[in-house]
């Protein structure tokens, strides 16, 4: 034979090389299944030395992969920890940083802005779902799961439905599915007439269809539904925080084991006969469907390509609703609970198995937090230029594929609720701040040095003068204010606008005359271009507002022939009456008219037309310079008697001087007109936030009526 000629052997060699790399399909994204804990302890896992609890599972997990011994959760209570999570901004930048209820059945929204972890990994072409509790929106709205990155979410859309583990109903891709269980308050004492003593007593506080069970086997559905695509599933499970309830096979294995006296509901939540063993159970339920969720990924053929993580929201719940944490040393001998910035209330067990790339049984002391764990799941799923550039999270991939990996240069923590708290860590150094809810505090740091008193117990502040004064310029640095989450002792005044109480004529104050508004306070926004003002004057007969617009371009706004009809721009006020954030009076002003509707139920997008003609009075003038069109002005009066027919229920008509009402002023510009309204809309609001919406916290301010 021959040889080759060497510029064609390396030809057909090429040929080959590149025949067989088309050949080899590309290696899949790894799936990734993270399971988020409710207020679950540092102390309540085996592998972190829980004695009486058993959790087979999740120690064989931390076996197989790495465990994490100062890992902490994105804030104190759940709310404010999830939004660190899907957003990886710390909670001195997070957008909800407390428990917030909307009513009738939700917490403050997270902003339609905000990218989130789902969103990311959805647009990395991941299925994306959520099973559990979510806690960051009510169904409908902007924070609504289905809106930040999930293509499909079962569970509780709201954490005080979620206090009961046997509802009425659970919510399926934005439908109520009814459960069979009873309607019930979550919060009832035992009756005053009912056995403690009796087991009996207990029977109305449980149900036949255990919402916990029902949120694991709608997870296994979407494992097996998505096993042929890379898939995030996201399962923020519901144990094991308050009430007790857990089905009697899981009950029968702790009932007995020490002295267990019955809860009776008094310190709210739901009574239980035997409230420690309830807890243990609970635990150890929820441990078992974590080895079923394993061995689901295991018959799959997924595990070697499966990132599992498991870690709770915080640390464990304080005495209330028959919890001991005393009891099973939930917190690991650290300072603090649920509720609190101290070690007990934030440091979590985090477990991270990924066959192949994380070392079995290892454990890490790297300080990390929840912020961090969107760069570093994003990193390990090979799209590391994926992560968004602003957010405050430290990809740990580094540590976690045994590579090595500077410290962490600080790690901070704010919360305004229990009082108002700050905490910021560097290195061993960890500084705490309490009793911030009031104006009037004098903020003072509390200094720990975490290696040698881990449980807090010795504040060695006056003897580190230096050290104090390099953890205050974080505490400072890295807390922006936020108008709906304040910290009174450290944050300035909110900005109030005042609406002057007047004597002026109606009509008066609808011709524009300037002698008539010359006592109202105006607040300017937008370029000198289109520059808008805003002005508002109040009576015991109603509220009469008024803009100035320089803007000369058509207006138009919501009409009865059609609802999508938008031209150019919209302005428009919102006098949130009763600060819920669902039920609240809105006022509209365009050349044409002024439009006043209540918002009966905002995610469901109801409007009340009627209120349109319930004695509004309303001017538009064109304002002209030198014969040419440059704006126009717009007054209104809203007489008391028509918005007191739909404010919610205790709101004061007229309001007491002093009163004050949110409120948000802003223009949408739809460049697209009519025709494709919701395409490139940008929504500009008075108070600039440099975001695409309206509805994000710095945006809103006071109108206070004087």
């Amino acid at each position: 034979m021959w040889p080759l000629a060497p510029a064609l052997g390396l030809f057909l060699l090429l040929a080959s090389v590149a025949s067989s790399a088309r050949a080899v399909p590309p290696v899949p994204r790894p799936n990734v299944i993270f399971i988020l804990a409710d207020d679950l302890g540092w102390g309540e896992l085996g592998s972190y030395g829980q004695q009486k609890i058993r959790t087979p599972a999740l120690d064989r997990l931390a076996a197989e992969g790495m465990r994490f011994t100062q890992h902490y959760a994105g804030n104190a209570v759940c709310a404010p920890s999830r939004a660190v999570l899907m957003t990886g901004r710390h909670p001195g930048r997070s957008p909800i940083r407390d428990n917030r209820a909307v009513e009738p059945e939700g917490q403050w929204p997270l902003p339609l802005p905000e990218l989130t972890l789902a969103e990311i990994l959805k647009r990395l072409d991941y299925a994306t779902g959520a099973t559990g509790k979510w806690g960051l929106g009510p169904r409908g709205s902007e924070g609504d799961a289905l809106r930040q990155g999930f293509d499909h979410f079962f569970g509780y859309y709201c954490q005080s439905k979620a206090h009961d583990h046997y509802p009425a109903y659970l919510w399926d891709d934005g439908s109520r599915v009814a459960t069979g269980n009873p309607e019930r308050s979550a919060h009832q004492k035992l009756p005053a007439d009912a056995d403690p003593a009796d087991s009996r007593s207990y029977a109305a506080y449980s149900g036949t269809a255990y919402a916990p069970d029902l949120v694991w086997e709608k997870a296994h559905g979407f494992v097996r539904e998505n096993r042929g695509r890379p898939f995030f599933l996201y399962l923020p499970v519901t144990v094991p925080h308050l009430g007790l309830q857990v089905p009697e096979d899981s009950l029968a294995e702790y009932r007995g084991l020490w002295p267990d006296p019955p809860y009776d509901g008094a310190k709210s939540y739901l009574p239980q006969a035997t409230p420690r063993a309830a807890y243990a159970a609970m635990v150890t339920r929820m441990d078992r469907e974590v080895g079923r969720m394993l061995e689901l990924v295991r018959e799959l053929e997924l595990a070697e390509r499966t990132i599992v993580v498991f870690t709770s929201d915080n640390g464990p719940s304080f005495p209330a609703g028959g919890a001991d944490s005393e009891f099973f040393r939930s917190a690991g001998g650290l300072r603090g609970l649920k509720g609190s910035l101290y070690e007990g209330g934030v440091r979590v067990p985090a477990i991270v198995r990924f066959p192949g790339r994380v070392a079995k049984g290892a454990v890490s002391d790297r300080v990390t937090g929840f912020e961090d764990w969107l760069p570093t799941l994003v990193a390990l799923v090979g799209a590391s230029e994926a992560t968004p550039p602003a957010i405050d999270g430290v990809s740990f991939a580094p540590t976690l594929l045994g590579e090595r990996q500077e410290p962490r240069p600080f790690l901070y923590r704010e919360f305004t609720g229990y009082g108002g708290q700050q905490m910021v860590r560097v290195g061993d150094w960890k500084g705490v701040r309490q009793g911030l809810a009031k104006a009037d505090a004098a903020p003072v740091l509390e200094l720990y040095d975490l290696r040698a008193d881990p449980a807090e117990s010795r504040d060695v502040a006056a003897r580190h003068p230096d050290v104090v004064a390099r953890l205050e310029a974080v505490l400072a640095r890295e807390h922006v204010p936020s108008p709906v989450f304040p910290i009174p002792a450290i944050d300035p005044p909110a900005a109030r606008y005042a609406a002057e109480r007047t004597s002026q004529p109606l009509a008066a104050l609808l011709d524009a005359a300037e002698t008539a508004w010359a006592g109202a306070q105006r607040v300017a926004w937008g370029p000198e271009a289109i520059a808008t003002s805003f002005r508002a004057l109040w009576s015991d007969a109603g509220l009469a507002v008024r803009f100035d617009v320089t803007d000369a371009s058509p207006w138009h706004t919501l009409t009865a022939r059609d609802e999508r009809l938008w031209t150019e721009e919209v302005v428009e006020l919102f006098l949130d009456v009763g600060a819920t954030g669902r039920e609240y009076a809105e006022v509209e002003w365009n050349p044409v008219n002024a439009v006043v509707d209540l918002w009966v139920d905002r995610p469901a997008n109801r409007y009340d037309r009627d209120w349109n003609a319930a004695g509004l009075e309303s001017r538009v003038v064109p304002r002209t310079e030198g014969g040419r069109a440059i704006g126009w002005t717009a007054t209104s009066f809203l007489p008391w008697a028509a918005l007191a027919a739909k404010a919610p229920k205790g709101t004061a008509l007229p309001p007491r001087a002093g009163e004050r009402w949110r409120f948000n002023v802003y223009r949408i510009e739809r460049p697209n007109g009519p025709g494709d309204p919701d395409r490139d809309a940008q929504y500009v609001a008075w108070s600039p936030t440099g975001e695409r919406t309206f509805h994000v916290p710095a945006a809103f301010r006071e109108l206070e009526f004087r």
